[in-house]
C-alpha cells in the first residue's frame, strides 16, 4: 500500500512538472553616454504554469549585475519581477496581477501595472485596463499612480492601426494626466516598412512646449534569433513633449522630463550571429525640447536566448 501511494504521488508530481515551462533571456548590455562607459549583465527568467485549458500563470524573476566600475548603480537582488494570471471568461481575454504594459512600440508608455487588463475581439480588438502604475520603473521616476487605458486595434487594408486612450492619476503631482494617441504601421515594399505614431496631451502640464508630438520609424528586413545571419536596419525620429508622454520606453537620454521633453533620432542594426544569439546596436542623438541640453549614447546589447 505505502509503494502505491509513493507510486500516486511520483505520477502527480511528474504530471504538475509537465504543466510547468521555464524559458530565459540574458542580456549584456555596454553604454557609451557623456564619455562614460557602463555595462550590466541583466538575467530573466519565466516560470509558466499550465493551470488548465484555458488559464496559466507567469512568474518573471530578474537579476542586473554591474560589470564595469564606471556606472554608480548597485547590483540588484533577484526579484520576482512579473507574476500574473491570463485565461479566457467565455470570448474576453483576462490578464491580472502584476505585468509589464506596453502599447504599440512603447513610445507612450512602458512600465509595470498592478491590475487587470481586458481585451475582447478578433479582426478588431478592443481592450480596457485598469490598475496602478510603479513610480519606481520606467524611463522617467516619479511618474506613477491610479492608471486607466484604452485601446482598438485593427486593420484597414494593408494598413494596421491601433487608437489608445491613457490616464494617469499622477502621484507625484497629483493631477490626472490624458493622452489620446494613434497609431499607423505598413509595408511599402518588400522588407520595408513603415511606422508613424501621434499623441497628444489633453491637459497641458509644461506651457512652453506644445501639446502634441510624434514618432515616426523605418525598418527594413528584421532580425529573427532563431534563424543566424538575419538582421534588421531601422531609423527613428523622436518629437516627444512632456505633456504627451508617460514613461517611454527608449535607450537614448530622455532627461527624465526635464526641458519640456525630448526631440531627436536614432539609427540601429540588429544581427543574429547565430541561433538565439542576438546582438544589437543602437545610436541615439537627442536634445531637450528647450534646448537646454543635448546627448549622445551608443548602446549595444547582445542577447542569449533560452
Amino acid at each position: 500500500d505505502e509503494l502505491d501511494t509513493l507510486g500516486v504521488r511520483v505520477a502527480k508530481l511528474e504530471k504538475g512538472a509537465d504543466n510547468v515551462t521555464i524559458a530565459g533571456q540574458v542580456r549584456a548590455d555596454y553604454r557609451m553616454q557623456d564619455k562614460k562607459d557602463t555595462s550590466r549583465l541583466r538575467t530573466r527568467l519565466w516560470v509558466n504554469g499550465q493551470v488548465n485549458d484555458d488559464w496559466s500563470v507567469t512568474g518573471m524573476f530578474q537579476n542586473t549585475q554591474k560589470i564595469n566600475e564606471t556606472d554608480g548603480g548597485e547590483d540588484s537582488d533577484t526579484q520576482l519581477k512579473r507574476i500574473y494570471a491570463e485565461g479566457k471568461i467565455g470570448g474576453v481575454e483576462v490578464l491580472a496581477g502584476r505585468w509589464n504594459e506596453f502599447f504599440w512600440n512603447a513610445n507612450i508608455l512602458d512600465n509595470f501595472i498592478d491590475g487587470a487588463r481586458f481585451t475582447y475581439g478578433d479582426k478588431v480588438k478592443v481592450g480596457v485596463m485598469a490598475g496602478k502604475m510603479d513610480p519606481g520603473e520606467g524611463a522617467w521616476p516619479g511618474v506613477g499612480g491610479d492608471f486607466y487605458a484604452a485601446n482598438v486595434t485593427t486593420k484597414f487594408g494593408v494598413v494596421d492601426t491601433s487608437f489608445n486612450y491613457f490616464n494617469l492619476e499622477d502621484d507625484a503631482t497629483d493631477e490626472d494626466k490624458e493622452i489620446y494617441n494613434v497609431n499607423l504601421g505598413f509595408d511599402v515594399a518588400k522588407d520595408v516598412r513603415l511606422a508613424y505614431e501621434y499623441m497628444w496631451g489633453d491637459k497641458k502640464y509644461n506651457d512652453t512646449v506644445s501639446k502634441d508630438g510624434f514618432v515616426a520609424r523605418v525598418d527594413y528586413k528584421g532580425a529573427d534569433a532563431s534563424v543566424a545571419g538575419t538582421y534588421g536596419i531601422h531609423a527613428q525620429w523622436f518629437d516627444q513633449p512632456v505633456n504627451a508622454v508617460l514613461t517611454p520606453t527608449t535607450d537614448a537620454n530622455t532627461f527624465e522630463g526635464r526641458g519640456g521633453g525630448y526631440e531627436g533620432w536614432n539609427f540601429g542594426v540588429d544581427y543574429t550571429l547565430a541561433k538565439n544569439i542576438q546582438l544589437c546596436v543602437n545610436y541615439y542623438d537627442t536634445e531637450t525640447k528647450d534646448k537646454t541640453e543635448d546627448d549622445e549614447v551608443l548602446y549595444t546589447e547582445l542577447y542569449f536566448f533560452f
